[in-house]
């Protein structure tokens, strides 16, 4: 049983908020001494696609 996938649309500036506040939550995580594997593959994926 393949999991549900969602996809957002993003203009540049929601995509910028959403980094923002992923990287703010990562420092808190290793900060905390949590795993970051998960964030840090959100982190990329988002910083993928180039927008212009």
């Amino acid at each position: 049983m393949s999991k549900t996938k969602y996809y957002l649309s993003l203009n540049a500036a929601e995509r910028r908020l959403i980094l923002d506040a992923l990287l703010r939550f990562r420092n808190k995580a290793l900060a905390n001494g949590i795993d970051t594997v998960d964030i840090d593959q959100l982190i990329r994926k988002l910083q993928k696609r180039r927008w212009f």
